[in-house]
């Protein structure tokens, strides 16, 4: 259904005249990669406390500016470094996680967060010409193929 409704939309904003660009391998990466992050950190959600599972995923600047170090040769400065630590250290103090919430699941949260981070690092090998229509309806159809999987994966094991 969803999938139906974002090909609707992108037809109607006049998108789908390049459809070619949804075949681009870039954004198929990226999608798989995201409905990676979307169901894993949905997985960690169900099993954590909410503010275990929210202070985990506000890490994800952290891995971004790693990644950028690693992919793009950003240079960070002490001052960016301090920032981001002191942002994350602000969302730990709101969110107060509690120590007894940390399991395996608080783990598949940090791979949801660093595949989150993976998702937003390649947005910078985005093809210049695409559109987010465009990413909406792969990541619509990656989501929908590994969504029914995990549904129907969960639904045998009970």
């Amino acid at each position: 259904m969803a999938t139906t409704l974002v090909l609707i939309m992108a037809q109607a904003m006049g998108h789908l005249k390049n459809w070619r660009l949804m075949l681009n391998k870039r954004l198929w990466i990226r999608g798989s990669v995201d409905a990676a992050a979307s169901l894993t950190y949905l997985t960690a959600v169900f099993h954590l406390p909410l503010g275990n599972a929210t202070a985990i995923n506000l890490a994800s600047p952290l891995f971004i500016t790693v990644f950028a170090i690693i992919f793009f040769k950003e240079q960070v400065t002490l001052q960016r470094g301090a920032l981001i630590l002191l942002g994350f250290s602000g969302v730990l103090l709101v969110v107060q996680p509690s120590s007894d919430g940390f399991n395996v699941y608080a783990w598949i949260a940090v791979l949801a967060t660093l595949f989150h981070a993976t998702r937003d690092t390649l947005t910078g090998y985005w093809p210049s010409r695409a559109r987010t229509s465009h990413y909406a309806v792969d990541c619509s159809f990656c989501c929908h193929s590994r969504w029914r999987h995990y549904a129907h994966s969960n639904l045998d094991a009970r």
